[in-house]
């Protein structure tokens, strides 16, 4: 139904646009996480930085938005 893409896309433009915009979530070697991290792949966020386990044990990353220009994806 594209609520996480909506939800996202609103996220994003309350955020200043000259600054860049970070989130965790799971690695790609987590198979469970994998539409998350394509939503935020498709935005143009980036792999950052290894974000280590989360509380739950598993491996999370730092993604980056660099600028977000990216607004009307």
């Amino acid at each position: 139904m594209g609520y996480g893409r909506q939800l996202l896309k609103f996220a994003i433009s309350e955020l200043n646009p000259r600054e860049s915009i970070f989130v965790q979530t799971f690695d790609g070697s987590v198979s469970e996480g994998k539409a998350a991290r394509k939503l935020y792949l498709d935005f143009g966020f980036t792999d950052f930085k290894d974000a280590g386990l989360n509380p739950a044990g598993i491996p999370t990353v730092i993604m980056l938005l660099a600028n977000s220009k990216y607004i009307g994806v």
